[in-house]
């Protein structure tokens, strides 16, 4: 890999995660590194699937870069012109289904733990494993750094169309795709001094993170990274649309104020500021919902909360400031805090809110290899999180540090949070 193709700056979002990357060196974090498993049922050739990700891989600049920092002033990402990829293949399917389950469990736990060097390339591994007959368990890992969902869900479409046409002997005539650094150079050109007036003014007079009087008293008895999830019925996540619908709203505006209610609540609060990732795709690039990597960025959102508030109205205002703020959503969070009144080493927020909206594809690419079990797992340097995710029966997950909350706690916040979705719209 001595060839090196191009060599730029890291993105806002890939600088906040470096940082985190080299700050928990000495910690048992497994903070952005993502873990996606799935079940394939069907024939798979292996050999053919193993040169489907490596022809993936190089495709997309983004899946062969390595990030260097020491001795240069600012970071940078060094791409290579190409890079072999092995998958590692495993055969489980002599095991009982006990055995085989233990060890899947024992697999994805240590694969976790497995850190990335950031300075080495590709940052993404994949095992296979056989289960049984024609029953194969994928697991793919990768570091955030890399990756945002929306681009996850593009590349494992890409993947698998050209794993059907690699084994039907067709041609591969997929057009270049649009490089990584088009984004980059795009931030290149926003205007900063505009971003630094638009965030003082928002931040100002905010001077401590918002506290939760949730927090254990027994403070790291227990370590690790917990999740509580609750799926809302069909017929409740349709009756959530048709009131946003019907109030000029978007579900995420609706979830977003449900969540600084609840916040404001179990802070005491009235003025409350919570971590809000942002898709970040500027739509005047062009191609830019084709491009591959690491869009996404998190900004503060500050929220006042008043006992009168009228629910729409407020929920409206909501929604005008996060369409403001996101003009703006170039801007690292580094920069945003040392623009705010909070010392710089003391985190802006403690709670992160994620609206999860990625393009899906509605039928498997190959008919012959049915997808099922698909599990992904991914931890932030939040303590507590709660990411949405849409669909039919409306998700919401809770991520939370344990150390930092008890399980009863996460159950309490979910029921909480239930009833406030149920007042807001009633």
């Amino acid at each position: 890999m001595s060839n090196i193709l191009d060599i730029y700056p890291l993105s806002p979002l890939q600088e906040g995660m470096l940082f985190h990357a080299l700050y928990d060196e000495e910690a048992e974090s497994c903070s952005y590194i993502v873990q996606i498993s799935f079940l394939l049922r069907g024939y798979l050739d292996i050999p053919t699937f193993e040169r489907s990700w490596e022809y993936v891989i190089n495709r997309h600049e983004i899946l062969r870069a390595a990030f260097i920092w020491e001795e240069i002033e600012n970071p940078l990402q060094v791409v290579y012109d190409h890079t072999l990829f092995k998958i590692n293949e495993l055969d489980w399917s002599c095991m009982s289904s006990e055995e085989r389950e233990e060890q899947v469990r024992l697999f994805l736990e240590s694969d976790r733990k497995q850190r990335f060097q950031l300075d080495e390339a590709p940052l993404m591994r994949v095992a296979v494993m056989k289960e049984a007959d024609k029953e194969y368990r994928v697991v793919w890992t990768h570091h955030h750094i890399l990756l945002d969902g929306w681009s996850v869900s593009l590349l494992l479409n890409e993947l698998f169309t050209v794993y059907v046409k690699m084994a039907g002997g067709e041609a591969l005539d997929f057009p270049k795709p649009p490089p990584y650094k088009k984004y980059i150079e795009w931030i290149k050109r926003q205007d900063k001094n505009k971003a630094e007036q638009f965030w003082r003014k928002e931040l100002k007079g905010f001077t401590a993170p918002t506290q939760l009087f949730l927090e254990r008293k027994d403070r790291g008895k227990e370590k690790g990274y917990g999740e509580s999830v609750c799926h809302l019925s069909e017929e409740k996540t349709q009756q959530l649309q048709t009131w946003v619908r019907n109030h000029q709203l978007t579900l995420n505006t609706l979830l977003q104020g449900a969540w600084a209610y609840l916040l404001s609540r179990y802070s005491g609060e009235n003025d409350i500021i919570f971590g809000v990732t942002s898709s970040g795709r500027p739509a005047e690039l062009v191609g830019v919902e084709g491009i591959i990597g690491p869009f996404i960025n998190t900004l503060p959102a500050r929220i006042g909360v008043a006992d009168d508030l009228d629910i729409v109205d407020w929920l409206l205002e909501i929604q005008r400031n996060e369409i403001e703020r996101r003009q703006y959503e170039y801007s690292s969070l580094t920069e945003i805090q040392g623009w705010s009144e909070v010392p710089r080493e003391v985190p802006l927020f403690h709670t992160l809110y994620v609206f999860e909206n990625y393009p899906t594809e509605k039928d498997n690419v190959n008919s012959e290899l049915e997808i099922t079990q698909v599990q992904s797992v991914e931890q932030t340097n939040y303590p507590l999180n709660l990411v949405v995710i849409p669909g039919k029966q409306l998700s919401l997950k809770l991520m939370y540090d344990r150390s930092r909350f008890e399980e009863t706690a996460m159950n309490r916040i979910q029921g909480h949070l239930l009833q406030v979705l149920n007042q807001m719209t009633e």
